[in-house]
């Protein structure tokens, strides 16, 4: 399988086997969990990139609730998406063991070079799409969630270890996240954020395929 786990070596370090703690995390629903799939295939995201990260353990939907749970591989933080849409305002929610800590996936089998640092779960795969339909080598890259605009304490753990991209959204608040780490390269959204970008884009019967 490849490694999708920052602690190993062949991927860096930016999670260290020492700080191991987890969080509780929402049990899952039977399978094949439609509910996830459709509301991911709903903002744009093709069902097998959704069977990638299903495949390394990365996602899941939570019995009951039915959100959509995002899980990184040391258990240590998940993210959840209500799946409910027509909600005036969906669910959002995070569980963290330690305040500095993340989703990430490694689209590639290489030791990561560049982190994109995102607001959330969604956008962090959007870009990786958008930046495989631009033609861009992914393959060194690793895509963080910091479940949050106002998540600097996994920002600055981030930007320690790895040269990062800081790919907030197109807003206020992601301004004033730019303005506070200004050392860092940005990348901005057309739009608010990445899942906007990559919805208004034309389909294309090969999009469907995309893994990630």
């Amino acid at each position: 399988a490849r490694p999708h786990a920052l602690a190993e070596s062949r991927a860096g370090s930016l999670h260290a086997p020492a700080e191991s703690r987890t969080v509780r995390l929402p049990p899952a629903a039977p399978l094949p969990h439609k509910r996830m799939y459709a509301f991911l295939m709903a903002r744009g995201i093709p069902k097998a990139a959704i069977d990638g990260l299903v495949y390394h353990g990365l996602v899941y939907q939570s019995e009951g609730a039915n959100n959509v749970v995002f899980v990184n591989r040391e258990r240590d933080y998940c993210e959840l998406r209500g799946t409910y849409t027509f909600a005036k305002k969906p669910f959002h929610g995070c569980r963290k063991a330690r305040a500095d800590r993340f989703w990430y996936f490694l689209p590639g089998d290489e030791k990561p070079e560049t982190a994109f640092i995102t607001e959330g779960a969604i956008d962090a795969i959007s870009l990786c799409l958008l930046h495989r339909r631009a033609g861009r080598d992914v393959s060194k890259s690793v895509y963080i969630s910091i479940g949050g605009v106002d998540n600097h304490p996994a920002i600055n753990r981030i930007k320690c270890r790895i040269p990062t991209v800081l790919a907030v959204d197109n807003d206020r608040a992601g301004e004033l996240c730019r303005q506070r780490h200004n050392e860092l390269e940005c990348i901005i959204p057309v739009n608010k954020d990445w899942n906007d970008d990559l919805r208004k884009l034309p389909s294309r019967a090969a999009a469907r395929r995309e893994v990630i």
